[in-house]
């Protein structure tokens, strides 16, 4: 065994082939190179950059104190939460249901590829085109004017509580 009350300086390469143990802080003035695995039984920080050329794996919760960037996929394997707006650049697909739980406002066309149900009432504050036979289960009532620019056809019953002017035979 050796002991030393004083300080040690080593001018040339230093091997030690056991444990090193030191029990206050430890300053380094060039590169650290580990070769092995590195546990941390406490905090890190870091002054500067970090760069990882691998996968990091986080055990617990992850907190970003700022804008994080990622410069590719993000793949979220369980449910996702945000409690601000969601921003998206570029076209957005969902392949199942999507479900908003208050209003929502489009300000451009929306395109609907198969059926459509709408469940509650529906307003439409301008015209409304269909490019194809329409169906209604219901009565259709018009508060205005209507103008039909071809024949109709009525299958039963046709009441009129007004006068009926025909302007032809």
């Amino acid at each position: 065994n050796a002991s030393l009350s004083g300080k040690l300086y080593v001018v040339s390469d230093t091997s030690m082939n056991a444990n090193l143990f030191v029990g206050a802080d430890t300053s380094l003035s060039g590169k650290l190179y580990v070769i092995h695995d590195t546990s941390l039984n406490a905090n890190l920080f870091v002054g500067a950059d970090s760069s990882l050329s691998g996968k990091l794996y986080v055990q617990g919760t992850s907190v970003l104190n700022n804008d994080a960037s990622l410069n590719a996929n993000l793949f979220v394997g369980a449910d996702a939460s945000l409690s601000g707006k969601l921003y998206v650049v570029s076209d957005t697909s969902l392949n199942a249901k999507l479900f908003v739980g208050s209003d929502s406002s489009l300000s451009g066309k929306l395109r609907v590829l198969g059926t459509t149900n709408l469940i509650a009432d529906v307003s439409i504050n301008s015209k409304l085109f269909v490019g194809s036979d329409s169906s209604m289960s219901g009565k259709l009532r018009v508060s205005g004017d209507t103008s039909l620019n071809s024949n109709l056809f009525v299958g039963k019953d046709a009441s009129l509580s007004g006068k009926l002017y025909v302007v032809s035979d």
